[in-house]
Order: structure tokens, then C-alpha cells, then sequence
């Protein structure tokens, strides 16, 4: 009997032991259910959390930064000046001092290659901008006066693609004090010459979110 009292008692310990095993269980399935869950949870609120970043402008995108090319000021004063003055005096003194001999005179032919010279670099290069912006407006500069434009004004991004320093033309709905165009030398790309440089896109993205996205 006292083997049949064991016997019979191991049911009794292990149905008192079943209960404390399947609670252990239970609770370990719970915390794992609720753990897998708070995982799921952190990872969808991260993932809200990087969207709603997204939404918002970034700090770089924030800063003022440049669009035209380093080079900007060098080709709107300093080659022109050189250039007009340079050659100008050139001419000035074969006039002044006509060479003698059987030779033809190229005082007209350098007159006129400084008359066209001087145009070209005048409505050209001499117009030149430097241009940076932000998130809502362009800066324009031409290094005596600086204008703030907002981004909205740009009605339309232009350029040249046959002139290798490929002049760009931001277009805009109302006056301004540099009047209704600006053009700018962008920054300088060695491969894709004759392709559209990326800034105009870019600023065609910036004046027309909407457009643009």
C-alpha cells in the first residue's frame, strides 16, 4: 500500500505541479506576446517618427548654399575689365600711331573685333549673378547690391546649352530690382556639356513643390 500511496501520490504531485507549469507557461507566452507587440509597436512608432521627419525640411536643406559658380566673379569683372581695357588701348594706340608701309591697316579690322569683343562680354559675362538659396527664397547678388527673392516669384529656369559656360535664366512673375531675369554661370561640370545641368531641375523643384513631387 505504501508503494500503491506513492504511486497513486505522483499524480497528485504532478496535477499539483500541471497548474504552476501551464501559469509559468502562460505568463511566458504572455510577456513574449506583449514583448513581440511593444517590438512591433517601437517599430511603428519609429517608422512614424522618420516620416514625420521627413515631412519637415532638414537642416541642411535650411542653409543657404550656392548656385552659381566660384568662378562668377572672376567672369563678370575681372576678364572683362582686362579684356575691354587691354585690347581698347591696343586699338587706341594704332590709330594714334598708324603703322607706315605697303601693308594693309588693321585699325578698322581691331576696331571692329574690340567693338564686337566689348558687346559680347557687355551683355554677357558683365550681366552675370551670383545666386545661392534656402528652402524659400534665392539671394542674387551682382557684389555691389544683394536681393532677397522669394522662391514663388520663379515662374520659369532657362539656359543656354551651346555656350560652354552655360548660362542659366530664372524667369520671374513680378519685377524685381534686377528686373524681371537674372542669369548666372552655374557651377562647372566636366562631362555632360551640351546635357541640362542639374540646377535647373532643381530649382524648377524648389519654385513648384507640387510640380516637382
Amino acid at each position: 500500500m505504501g508503494r500503491d500511496e506513492s504511486v497513486s501520490g505522483v499524480p497528485s504531485t504532478s496535477g499539483s505541479t500541471r497548474p504552476k507549469a501551464e501559469a509559468h507557461h502562460t505568463r511566458r507566452h504572455t510577456v513574449k506576446r506583449t514583448f513581440v507587440r511593444g517590438g512591433k509597436l517601437g517599430i511603428l512608432g519609429t517608422n512614424c517618427l522618420s516620416v514625420s521627419c521627413d515631412r519637415r525640411p532638414s537642416s541642411e536643406s535650411m542653409e543657404v548654399r550656392s548656385l552659381s559658380s566660384a568662378q562668377t566673379f572672376i567672369a563678370k569683372w575681372v576678364f572683362p575689365t582686362v579684356w575691354i581695357s587691354g585690347f581698347g588701348l591696343g586699338t587706341i594706340a594704332m590709330w594714334l600711331h598708324p603703322t607706315k608701309g605697303p601693308a594693309e591697316d588693321p585699325r578698322i579690322e581691331f576696331l571692329v573685333a574690340w567693338i564686337i569683343g566689348a558687346a559680347f562680354l557687355l551683355l554677357g559675362p558683365a550681366r552675370l549673378k551670383r545666386v545661392r538659396a534656402d528652402a524659400t527664397n534665392i539671394y542674387v547678388s551682382n557684389y555691389i547690391r544683394d536681393v532677397t527673392i522669394p522662391l514663388a516669384n520663379i515662374c520659369n529656369v532657362t539656359e543656354n546649352r551651346l555656350l560652354n559656360w552655360h548660362p542659366v535664366r530664372v524667369h520671374f512673375g513680378e519685377p524685381t530690382r534686377f528686373g524681371t531675369s537674372i542669369v548666372f554661370m552655374p557651377k562647372i561640370r566636366w562631362f555632360g556639356l551640351w546635357s541640362s545641368h542639374p540646377v535647373v531641375a532643381e530649382l524648377k523643384a524648389l519654385s513648384h513643390p507640387s510640380a516637382g513631387g
